[in-house]
């Protein structure tokens, strides 16, 4: 099946799409100063599974990405180039993709490239029992500087 979500929220300039099902439902938060913000999680880390998330803002502005938790299964470093086989986190922005799993603390905050980003998270067949926490990241947006 297929599930598809859409929305633009007015006041935060944000606009959404989502084709993932709960338990993967995002939070988005608008603070005083009207700049939104929010966080998209794993939920458990599920097997057999591609979710997808879509955001854009206004023009002029950008999205700051912090991971505070990569825990999947593999590993880029360790197992090259086989290393996020069963599970992966992709980040695209403009003329960017960036390809994470294994387990990673204390994640750098990453800034897209424009004025949107996508996240895509594909967990097929799990090759361990490991319990594992998935990911959980944190969004915000932040104006571009001009000189």
């Amino acid at each position: 099946g297929f599930y598809g979500r859409y929305e633009f929220l007015n006041k935060s300039n944000i606009l959404f799409s989502s084709t993932c099902p709960s338990p993967f439902d995002p939070t988005i938060y608008i603070n005083e100063t009207e700049q939104p913000s929010g966080n998209i999680s794993s939920n458990g880390y599920p097997q057999n599974v591609i979710c997808e998330w879509s955001y854009t803002t206004t023009i002029g502005f950008q999205f700051n990405l912090e991971l505070t938790i990569l825990d999947l299964e593999g590993s880029k470093t360790k197992d090259p180039p086989h290393g996020c086989q069963s599970s992966v986190l992709k980040i695209y922005s403009e003329g960017r993709i960036d390809e994470l799993c294994g387990q990673e603390k204390n994640l750098s905050f990453i800034l897209t490239n424009s004025n949107w980003f996508t996240l895509q998270f594909i967990s097929l067949i799990r090759q361990t029992q490991e319990p594992l926490q998935g990911f959980h990241l944190s969004w915000t947006i932040v104006q571009v500087k001009t000189n």
